[in-house]
């Protein structure tokens, strides 16, 4: 059996070749890099029994190549075999009237499942061609209906075609609740065989408790006249003595007012269970993180703060009896730590997403931060008129840190630029700027350009900016100075 694998990813054709040939001694697989070059194939001598086609073609689309197949071998069996693979995709496929479609998937299994469908779709067209043989024999003798009777309609074809190429399982069931249909997918994911499932009851694939819910949906869905189908949730016991959980879409099937049975899609939801419940293993974790940093900011905000009033108190004493350059390094030792426990309160609070954002003023805001920012003789020029939305106290916060940094580390006659760039703001300098080897790392904790920086006042800003899902980076400003931009911010208008 000669199967003709035709693609552009010449990698990709070699091991799905090697791959189908190692999984049905059988079936030989050759290549073709073009539709052009798999049509030459087609018209030489040596027969080709399949045409496995990737959906994307150099020089022409999968249609148009199926389609030249089609004039030339209008029964030689043509299996569509993408790459990135859709629903709407094998919609297409079966339509177009393709004789199977084989979803990709992303391990050794999918090689397996497109040698059984070459090897099925090779028996069929055979099966086809001797079928033809007895209905021309059997309409030379008079009984040509009986043939046509044993062999479907197109249409039925292309709905069963279309049940096989679904991604869930499908099945059906009679009114006694035995399968009586079951697609490819189904056999897989449960592990048992097409034939030991075909007349066996769907109650023995699940759970008593499970069988009584699922009695109850089909009463539900029988007396109610506004529901066509009902979603639920199951655990389908596999062949091999495992399980794993379904969600299932069933609909009955109802003729003339009589109960026929159901039809349903089965989709393993595993892996999506898995996620879940890692989530809410880390959103518990997290919840633990957030109760003991709250705990740490109790602390920090009274336990620390106290001792350290006592200590500034005693200073003021001290410095009434005695005057000594000590105590000026102890008195800038308790500012830095009164700085420091600031700092740390802030970046505990800003942790959190911005979930509820207001427009704000950025000239505004930038005006009311500065006057609460000891600025000695520095300046601020505002050259913006946007509004954005965000959180106003955390917006505060990111530029006073801003400005308070620009005034720390450059002269006193500083000038603070805040204006607009692309999709954001920025706020500048004229000082000394940030040397480039240190701009990735301001941002990280502990990371300060001044000896008495407590290395936490851009790491706030940063964490602000993360908050409301901001783009936050240091260059250099026009006067050779810092600047900060934030981009991706949501602007609400330029102002006049």
């Amino acid at each position: 059996m000669v199967a003709l694998l035709v693609g552009g990813d010449g990698e990709r054709l070699e091991r799905t070749a090697t791959a189908v040939e190692r999984s049905r001694d059988e079936v030989v697989v050759e290549t073709a890099t073009s539709a052009s070059e798999a049509l030459d194939r087609l018209s030489g001598t040596q027969p080709v029994d399949c045409v496995v086609s990737e959906s994307r073609l150099p020089g022409a689309t999968w249609r148009e190549f199926f389609e030249s197949v089609r004039e030339r071998a209008p029964d030689l069996p043509f299996v569509l075999f993408p790459a990135d693979g859709s629903a709407d995709l094998a919609t297409d496929a079966v339509n177009a009237g393709a004789t199977d479609y084989v979803h990709p998937g992303s391990g050794s299994d999918q090689y397996v499942v497109l040698a059984d469908r070459i090897e099925r779709a090779v028996a069929d067209r055979d099966g086809r061609d001797r079928a033809s043989d007895v209905a021309g024999s059997a309409d030379s003798e008079g009984s040509g209906s009986d043939v046509a009777e044993r062999n479907p309609p197109r249409d039925c074809e292309r709905y069963e075609r279309l049940v096989q190429l679904a991604g869930d399982g499908a099945y059906a069931t009679d009114a006694d609740g035995q399968y009586v249909m079951v697609n490819d997918r189904f056999v897989e994911r449960t592990g048992y065989d097409r034939a030991e499932l075909l007349g066996r009851s769907a109650k023995s694939l699940i759970g008593e408790a499970d069988v009584q819910r699922v009695e109850g949906v089909i009463r539900d869905l029988l007396g109610d006249d506004d529901r066509d189908y009902a979603e639920f949730e199951v655990t389908v016991e596999t062949a091999e003595a495992g399980e794993y959980p379904a969600e299932v879409r069933m609909a009955p099937l109802v003729v003339d007012g009589d109960f026929r049975g159901t039809v349903g899609l089965s989709r393993d939801i595993a892996e999506r269970k898995r996620r879940e419940r890692e989530l809410r293993e880390r959103t518990q974790a997290l919840d633990r993180q957030n109760d003991r940093l709250e705990r740490f900011v109790s602390v920090v905000s009274h336990d620390l703060r106290n001792p350290l009033n006592v200590a500034t108190a005693r200073l003021e004493l001290a410095r009434e009896e005695c005057d000594s350059d000590h105590l000026d390094r102890v008195a800038d030792a308790h500012d830095r730590m009164e700085q420091l426990i600031a700092d740390l309160l802030a970046l505990s609070r800003e942790s959190s997403r911005v979930d509820d954002p207001a427009p704000m003023d950025l000239a505004t805001v930038a005006r009311e931060t500065w006057r609460t920012v000891a600025t000695d003789a520095a300046r601020l020029r505002v050259d913006t008129n946007r509004q954005v939305l965000g959180d106003g106290r955390r917006m505060r916060q990111a530029f006073e840190n801003l400005f308070r940094n620009a005034v720390e580390h450059s002269p006193s006659e500083v000038t603070v630029t805040v204006g607009d760039c692309r999709d954001g703001f920025y706020v500048a300098d004229d000082g000394p700027g940030i040397p480039p080897e240190d701009r990735e790392r301001v941002f990280e904790p502990g990371a300060s350009t001044a000896e008495d920086g407590t290395g936490l006042g851009l790491l706030i800003v940063s964490e602000i900016a993360e908050a409301h899902d901001w783009d936050v980076a240091v260059t250099e400003s026009d006067a050779g100075g810092a600047r900060v931009e934030f981009t991706g911010v949501n602007v609400v208008t330029d102002g006049e």
